[in-house]
């Protein structure tokens, strides 16, 4: 296995963070739900990229 592939543990600073702007885009969405198993809109994404970069992640 290689060691440089292993992902790092989420730190709950990340957590807070990904869990606060989940929320924060959910509540302005029209979608009533939003599935955690698939990957995200491309518009979450990118939001969640714009905070990590402002949190310096």
């Amino acid at each position: 296995m290689n060691a440089a592939a292993t992902p790092l543990p989420i730190t709950p600073t990340q957590l807070t963070v990904f869990t606060s702007a989940c929320a924060w885009l959910s509540n302005k969405s029209p979608i009533s739900t939003l599935s955690m198993d698939a990957s995200p809109p491309a518009e979450i994404s990118a939001e969640l990229e714009r905070i990590g970069a402002k949190w310096g992640g």
